[in-house]
């Protein structure tokens, strides 16, 4: 048997290592220009329309980049004068963080009441030495029952108080940047602690959020991954019974890594989190190839044959395999660009580079490998290996009626369930307990909530038209609906700030807590209160620069997509049946765009994956030169991931960002076992093998190298399901699950199908090319 192919690897074995290795250094040149961006705005593409209506938002009143220090009194009151003092002092302290521009907080709230007819306007709470006991007792019962407060900077218990500090940061250096005001902001409040035991401090915020969600990422590269990595080489090489061939794997793997980021750097790709996922698939798909080679190669030799003739041997029953497996992956990853997340595009053309140099090493760098290095010959278990699957393979046979029915049976019902799981993408979860990160989260949805937030610039009839009364009405009316909603904690409105003006300048007379009669007296006060407020404090947040609109954000706890959708829905209804035209908004925000394109992201990505796997079913049949066949091959390769979203949907039933990309991470080593399979049930039949012998052939061959694969990588995403990062938490677990359901399938299933359809027990034999 002869492959022109197979004869020239074997030929320029030595030329293979030193060309491989060159274009490998050549590649990796590349990471000098790697560049990483974190940031979870890279997800959203440029013309989402839900993304470019926040985008207006911010651009008008300015982005709220913030960290947030939530300071709760262990004895129950934030509102005793110690406390008090260390609100003051952290307060004073944060104006010099770095990019530091606004701090709020009790201490620096600008409190308007009135004295003689005038107008004062002052932090009351800045200086706690000197107040007297009953006067932080008044402050409280004001602070707390204060609109423009509660729920935003003290909790209606008075237990608790927010410092919330915004910053500048360019595009160009936000990354460092955030880094550098998380570390200040727990250097200053690791300060305040030793100050004051007897608070506990939360950190939230989009900075700290950010850092955190990142450092999550950073924390699996740093200990969970290795850990991973380190289960899945150790089971390989336990199982291989050759070390110097599982280091080969490890030095394949590691040169497909670093040249294929190199190059994705040379085509100027960024990396991302999710992007970064590319590492993961980059080298389950090389192990997959290793090891297809390496069993074959390891069991022949072991039984006396020549090294070189026992690695031709390998190759020649697995080239054909691996280029179909390589191509057909490519294909399903190259699917990705169907995702409307940018950085899912280029995970998916990222670790379509990958399997391409993936291809290239396993027939260049691995057999001139194997060939430079002495193997151990005497080592056992491979064999036994291939005994274990003959006798399976005589199982299966016998028994193909029953199990294909219960096989078949399950999965079916299993596939039913996969519709049953929701969407329901929570961002504040994203980080799992008991992480620190998350234990803040949680604590501030508790006690405070608006942690979701939608938000609303509302438009005025021209510059100045926000001190108009129909305006204003319409803007409290508003604001009325959304404080009624039962799940609303907390709602930022230009009129309370309008109506307490509007007391104040009638003595303080409650019953005047309301909006002013004339647009002359609205703007007055709002002139006379913005020349009251000091550096720092100004109203850009929430008024245009022309005062032709403003803007409205409110909050709630944690909420299902569902929920977002709903109040959404209902806002806008609200605004459109009660409010002029000219003041309506659909609402945005993070919360609205994250809920929106998790839906999209989840469809489009799975249309993309169902027509790569039709694709590769039509690739399959030209290649195997059977309709037959790439039809049945469909059966295998799209039931596993059915599958494990049916048992998601049992146990779980909820899916977020990450399964948007299970389907092009695992379709590679389903579409890997199939394409094996059949390739080796083929070869025997083209030989003149009956349709059973064929079976048992391709079991004896290829069932090894499928086991040895799947429990490897299985225990390795099993170890990736322990992360605290909640979507490489997942991702570990769904593939896990989705493996075992192809090897299932592939040995259960797919061996029955054949006999059932292929009830030919005779075939020709073809000349042995044609094997190839």
């Amino acid at each position: 048997m002869e492959s022109p192919i197979v004869q020239a690897i074997m030929n320029h074995a030595g030329k293979g290592i030193l060309l491989s290795l060159l274009a490998v250094i050549i590649m990796a040149a590349g990471v000098s220009r790697f560049d990483f961006d974190d940031d979870a705005r890279n997800n959203f593409p440029p013309d989402d329309p839900f993304f470019l209506k926040y985008s207006e938002i911010e651009n008008e009143y300015g982005q709220i980049d913030s960290a947030l220090m939530l300071l709760s009194a262990k004895d129950g009151s934030i509102f005793t004068r110690k406390h008090l003092q260390s609100v003051a002092w952290l307060t004073e302290k944060s104006w010099e963080l770095p990019h530091s521009r606004r701090v709020d907080s009790i201490a620096n709230y600008q409190h308007t009441y009135s004295d003689d007819d005038e107008l004062i306007v002052e932090a009351v709470l800045e200086a706690p030495a000197d107040l007297t006991d009953k006067q932080i007792a008044e402050y409280r019962d004001i602070f707390v029952n204060e609109p423009t407060l509660v729920n935003r900077l003290v909790n209606r218990g008075g237990s608790d108080a927010i410092v919330n500090v915004m910053f500048n940061l360019s595009p160009e250096s936000r990354k460092k940047d955030e880094i550098e005001i998380d570390q200040a902001v727990r250097a200053l409040v690791a300060e305040l602690q030793v100050k004051n035991p007897g608070l506990d401090v939360y950190l939230n915020g989009r900075v700290i959020n950010n850092t955190a969600v990142a450092g999550g990422a950073y924390d699996d590269i740093k200990s969970v991954i290795p850990v991973m990595y380190l289960i899945i080489y150790g089971l390989l090489a336990i199982l291989l019974r050759s070390l110097v061939a599982v280091v080969g794997v490890y030095l394949l793997t590691v040169m497909s890594v670093v040249a294929c980021l190199g190059l994705s750097s040379w085509f100027g790709i960024t990396i991302s989190l999710l992007s970064l996922t590319s590492i993961n698939v980059i080298i389950t798909v090389s192990m997959a190839h290793c090891v297809h080679i390496l069993v074959n190669f390891l069991q022949t030799y072991r039984t006396g044959v020549d090294k070189k003739e026992a690695l031709m041997s390998s190759l020649l029953i697995n080239v054909k395999p691996i280029f179909l497996t390589s191509l057909t992956t490519a294909i399903g990853f190259l699917s990705m660009n169907f995702s409307e997340m940018p950085t899912a595009q280029d995970l998916g053309n990222i670790t379509a580079i990958g399997v391409v140099i993936v291809f290239v090493l396993s027939l260049s760098f691995l057999p001139g490998y194997l060939l430079l290095l002495p193997i151990n010959r005497k080592a056992s278990g491979g064999n036994h290996y291939a005994q274990w699957m003959d006798r399976f393979a005589d199982i299966v046979i016998a028994r193909k009626g029953s199990i294909f029915l219960v096989v078949l049976a399950v999965s079916v019902l299993l596939l039913a369930l996969a519709p049953r799981n929701i969407i329901n993408d929570r961002f504040t979860e994203t980080i799992k307990a008991p992480h620190e990160f998350r234990t803040s989260t949680d604590y501030l949805d508790q006690e405070f909530g608006g942690l979701y937030t939608i938000e609303y610039s509302l438009k005025a009839d021209g510059p100045g038209g926000i001190s108009d009364p129909q305006y204003l009405q319409h803007l409290d009316d508003f604001t009325e609906f959304l404080r009624a909603q039962p799940d609303a904690t907390q709602v930022q409105s230009y009129t309370d700030i309008i109506k307490r003006l509007n007391q104040n300048m009638h003595n303080d007379d409650p019953a005047f807590y309301r909006i002013p009669e004339s647009r002359e007296l609205a703007a007055q006060y709002l002139l006379l209160y913005e020349m009251s407020l000091p550096y720092g404090l100004d109203m850009d947040l929430s008024i245009n620069s022309d005062k032709s609109a403003t803007r409205l954000i409110v909050g709630y706890p944690t909420l299902d997509s569902r929920d977002v959708f709903r109040h959404e829905h209902d806002n806008a209804q609200w605004l459109e049946k009660n409010a002029p035209s000219s003041m309506y908004h659909p609402g945005a925000s993070l919360s609205v765009t994250w809920a929106h394109l998790g839906g999209r992201a989840m469809v489009s990505s799975i249309e993309g994956a169902l027509l790569a796997l039709f694709t590769i079913s039509v690739v399959l049949a030209f290649a195997l030169r059977s309709a037959k066949f790439g039809l049945i091959s469909m059966i295998p390769n799209l039931l596993p991931a059915g599958i494990g979203f049916g048992i998601w949907a049992l146990y779980i039933g909820e899916l977020g960002m990450a399964h948007m990309t299970i389907l092009g991470i695992t379709i590679g080593i389903v579409v890997d076992d199939t394409v094996h399979f059949l390739s080796k049930y083929l070869h025997a039949q083209r030989l003149g093998k009956s349709t059973e012998d064929a079976v048992r052939f391709a079991f004896h061959s290829v069932g090894p190298a499928l086991w040895i694969t799947t429990l490897v990588l299985v225990a390795g995403f099993l170890m990736m399901s322990t992360s605290s990062f909640r979507p490489n938490s997942d991702l570990g677990l769904m593939a896990a699950v989705i493996l075992v359901a192809a090897l299932v399938l592939d040995f259960l299933l797919l061996p029955p199908l054949l006999m059932f359809i292929d009830r030919k027990t005779n075939k020709a034999p073809v000349v042995a090319a044609e094997a190839q």
